[in-house]
């Protein structure tokens, strides 16, 4: 029997397995897990938390805590410890006497945002087994805790294959409220089977799949569980209902492809939790492609109590009859549900934005299917005819910054094809005559009348409309919180309000999708065996990643000849955010490129051909975009305007790199401004330009032609992919991106690196990372290690080109310190044995003295006269002689030093031996020929000794 000790142990190594064990449902708020209290009443998590890291716990409503998983357990159970211990180990598979299929689980259950991320694919100890073979043993008749079921229910595929069982339990002496508990066939690593309780991973297959199947042109009605969906089919017996399984906890992990295309109702249930869940669903589904998504209005079934559903409805002998009939009057379904917050929300939907009983000015105004319509008045009082303003136009919530400021309005409306837009408009692009927010709206597809009144009109709209949700708009994309924005897009929850991307100088959004991610598995796939292409897409896939690492901005540069294949590379990168047009080009502004990164942030900025760009500005552009904010400007106040700020990670181009391009404006880049943006030559060397492996196609041009055609066919859907998978995981991706960096550096970091290199490595490293991050999510369908490989390779190029791993910067240093002495040591140094007043015509002049050069024995290392190989006339050899110079320190500090902090450069000639003080600085004080004592730098000949490796 297992000890107190050891099962405390065994379940904080499980403590998802037993949290969603006896504490289901909560929600993970840091490093904390918040469940509703299975104790009492409990209606809000908050007051009850469990500490995911240590298993201690507390409930501040009735001030009960415990510093373990037992103890949480034997409050839960209103049992003793010992007693608690061993319904643990029960639980946890610590009794070795039970080993058949009904037994316990004995190990943790891997919980969509809780599992430990694992770069080289650590699988689950149970996998799922889909479908379930006819010939398995029969799933168990009851549950180890719960008892018998009550009611079940079989998830299949579409051909009917079983995927899952789900079991509803009663209350009774286990539990004092109903469970749903799924029942998976599985397999672990050694090859067994056996019947697990435990759930499907996601994405999770709708309810009644098959149904779906076989009425594809039949009204889908998704309801909240699957005894819900059984009675919506009785009835509504000519639709296909569906529910997604774990019901309402379950939306965001559902796939809901199958009702692309649909036309769906959602019946939700009457409560607050129904609300939420199908709005949810309502916002997948319209991602989803679904082409109507409608709400039931429960307000217009009669007797609805709360939390009723269609069960409800049939216990109390509803009939199809009934509902049809009911079904065909006004007002049974509402496009969108009221917010949660709304004081009705519970029991009925929200209406058009109108109130007729007021003559207020947003009363004027109605919406319906067909358009926005103002009813007026004529000059003589009387009611006119009803004006129109627009295509329909929903106003959905009023939108603010952080700050309270920068207030606007949530427009939704579908464009003619159906499409959904969804845009924060600024209010005040509603000053002026409003041409910008109307070209604005006319661009995504909003249908607006042409005329002086009508225009005026849509402001008024916009302006008047009474509306109370709230939302919380931000000037650049990428990570708010524990959400992801995109300029047409929030990926993720919030607690309390969405959080939307608005801003008055975005340009307009390239973030766009088409087809279906296994569409673009095809063009991935030709990419597999080419390492600067692979790469390409890694380095896509790692902008969100910045964030989770709290790594620095920076980029890539493709340099190569034209004709290489540079252009194909950025195209294919560009394929994972999205078409032809997110693909960006160098000319711009510095407004220009600030706004551009603000819009890519956390994201993936493409940027074509650097010879566009000013060669002498080239060098402030490359730091501006990797150092994370653009300039100080100030208002039309005078005031002050927040700085644009971004973290991005960029890909461009070019047939010369950074420093060539300088170069021809007269300028060179610090190494701060070339390790901001690193080379990779684009060449693989393998006669193929930027390719080495063309998978059967006639030549490099014709294998880069079909990867250009594919890059702007299928687009945009991996890195929907990847950040929804992402999303709430960025402990377990933080910890798996920081060990496969040190992997990586052990494995081709030299170990005497410079610090630059080093922070070059652990940027290759992150890509190499996200792409076999999105390898094992079965983003890109390559094999394990094809992404690291290609990053390995592009980074030993890198080396390559560098020069070697060494500081860049204090070889740069060293070379301009050795140059000014090779240029100048005859003509600028005077000699030290020429008196200074020898006035001979025929003595050399000394033009701008920069100090004096003084000759001397060489000697090696143990101070021994090193020769030179030749002979005096008299037969003696010859010593080999070495010189010093004592520089003057207005020349060492302006000239040799340009460019560069005197400090720094001293310091590493010190420590190279090249610069020899005194003691009381970097200078040191020499009795020289005609000066006296003055103060100088002396360098040795070990300036030509030196090599540039720091």
């Amino acid at each position: 029997m297992a000890s107190i000790a050891q099962v405390k142990t065994a379940a904080l190594a499980g403590i998802d397995s037993v949290l969603a064990h006896w504490c289901p449902g909560g929600k993970q708020q840091g490093r904390e897990y918040l469940p509703l209290n299975p104790r009492r009443a409990d209606s809000k998590p908050g007051s009850f938390s469990i500490n995911l890291d240590t298993g201690a716990w507390a409930d501040f409503a009735d001030d009960a805590k415990g510093g373990d998983l037992v103890s949480l357990v034997a409050y839960i159970e209103g049992i003793g410890q010992g007693e608690a211990a061993k319904l643990l180990a029960q639980f946890l598979g610590m009794d070795s006497g039970k080993s058949d299929s009904q037994k316990r689980a004995t190990s943790p259950q891997h919980k969509a945002g809780n599992t430990q991320i694992s770069l080289t694919s650590k699988k689950p100890e149970w996998e799922a087994v889909l479908p379930v073979s006819s010939d398995v043993p029969k799933p168990p008749a009851r549950h180890y805790r719960y008892g018998v079921p009550s009611m079940q229910w079989a998830y299949r595929d579409t051909t009917g294959g079983l995927l899952c069982l789900v079991y509803r339990f009663e209350p009774g002496q286990s539990s004092d409220r109903k469970q749903f508990v799924p029942l998976t066939w599985c397999r672990n690593a050694q090859g067994k089977h056996e019947w697990r309780w435990q759930g499907l991973d996601s994405p999770r297959p709708l309810y009644n799949l098959p149904g779906l199947e076989s009425k594809p042109d039949a009204l889908v009605i998704v309801c909240e569980g699957e005894k819900a969906a059984d009675a919506a089919a009785v009835l509504f017996p000519a639709a296909v209902t569906t529910t997604m399984l774990n019901g309402a906890q379950a939306p965001g992990k559902t796939d809901w492809s199958p009702l692309t295309g649909r036309k769906v109702w959602l019946w939700r249930d009457n409560d607050e939790a129904g609300l939420k869940c199908m709005q949810a669903v309502d916002e997948l589904l319209r991602k989803a492609g679904a082409t109507t998504v409608q709400h039931i209005n429960l307000a217009m079934i009669e007797g609805l109590q709360d939390k009723d559903d269609a069960a409800d409805l049939v216990a109390r002998g509803w009939t199809a009859g009934r509902m049809d009939g009911l079904a065909g009057g006004d007002g049974f379904l509402v496009d969108r549900l009221a917010p949660a917050s709304s004081p009705s929300a519970s029991t009925s939907a929200a209406a058009p934005m109108q109130d007729d009983a007021l003559d207020t000015p947003s009363s004027r105004f109605h919406v319906n299917d067909q358009g926005v319509w103002y009813y007026g008045k004529s000059d003589t009082g009387n009611d006119a005819p009803p004006l129109w303003i627009c295509s329909r136009l929903d106003i959905t919530a009023v939108t603010r910054d952080a700050k309270s400021e920068s207030w606007g309005r949530l427009l939704e409306f579908d464009d003619p094809d159906g499409q959904h837009h969804a845009w924060a408009l600024p209010m005040e692009m509603l000053a002026g005559d409003g041409t910008e927010y109307r070209r604005e709206l006319s661009r995504m597809g909003l249908l607006i009348e042409q005329g002086t009144k009508s225009r005026n009109l849509l402001s008024r709209y916009i302006q008047t409309a009474n509306v109370t949700a709230r939302a919380r708009c931000v000037e650049r994309t990428g990570w708010h919180d524990q959400v992801f924005v995109m300029p047409d897009r929030t990926i993720g929850q919030t607690d309390d309000e969405r959080i939307l991307y608005q801003s008055l100088n975005a340009t307009p959004s390239t973030f766009k999708t088409r087809g279906k991610l296994v569409d673009w598995q095809v063009l991935a796939g030709l990419c597999a065996g080419n390492s600067r292409l692979v790469f390409a897409i890694s380095a896509a896939f790692a902008g969100p990643l910045l964030h989770v690492t709290g790594m620095e901005s920076g980029g890539f540069h493709y340099r190569g000849d034209s004709s290489t294949g540079k252009t194909t590379a950025l195209r294919v990168a560009s394929s994972v955010w999205g078409g032809a047009d997110f693909l960006q080009r160098w000319r711009a502004t510095d407004n220009g490129l600030e706004a551009l990164a603000s819009q890519h942030s956390d994201c993936l900025l493409v940027l074509d051909e650097i010879s566009q760009v000013d060669p002498r500005a080239a060098g402030e552009v490359a730091y501006m975009l990797a150092n994370g904010s653009g300039k100080v400007r100030s208002g039309r106040t005078g005031a002050m305007r927040d700085t644009a700020t971004w973290r991005l990670l960029f890909i461009s181009s070019g047939e010369a790199g950074l420093a060539e391009h300088m170069a021809e404006a007269g300028k060179k880049p610090k190494a701060g401004q070339e390790i901001r943006l690193l080379d990779i030559p684009a060449d693989a060397g393998k006669g193929l330009g930027l390719f080495e492996q063309i998978h059967g196609h006639a030549g490099g041009a014709a294998f880069s032609k079909v990867m250009n055609e594919l890059a702007v066919k299928h687009y945009g859907s991996p890195a929907l992919a990847f950040i929804s998978k992402l999303v709430g995981q960025y402990t377990e991706v933080q910890r798996a991106i920081k060990e496969e960096q040190e992997l990586f550096n052990q494995d081709h970091l030299p170990d005497d690196a410079g610090g630059q290199a080093y922070r070059a490595a652990l940027r290759f490293g992150l890509v190499s990372a996200a792409g076999e991050l999105a390898t094992q999510w079965g983003i890109t369908g390559w094999q394990p290690g094809e992404a690291s490989q290609a990053a390995a390779m592009c980074f030993k190029a890198w080396l390559a080109q560098r020069g070697g791993a060494g500081n860049q910067e204090q070889a740069a240093m060293l070379a301009q310190v050795r140059q000014f002495f090779e240029l100048h040591g005859e003509a600028r140094f005077t000699d030290w044995d020429r008196p200074a007043s020898d006035t001979s015509q025929h003595a050399p002049k000394t033009v701008n003295r920069a100090g004096y050069r003084r000759h001397y024995d060489a000697k090696d290392e143990n101070g021994q006269p090193i020769y030179s190989g030749s002979t005096y006339p008299e037969g003696d050899e010859r010593k080999a002689r070495d010189t010093e110079y004592y520089v003057f320190p207005v020349t060492f500090e302006q000239e040799i030093c340009k460019g560069f902090d005197k400090r720094i450069i001293s310091r590493l000639l010190v420590d190279k031996g090249i610069l020899i003080p005194d003691g009381k600085g970097y200078t040191r004080k020499e009795r020289l020929p005609g000066e006296g004592n003055t103060r100088c730098y002396r360098i040795t000949s070990k300036i030509f000794d030196s090599d540039d490796e720091a």
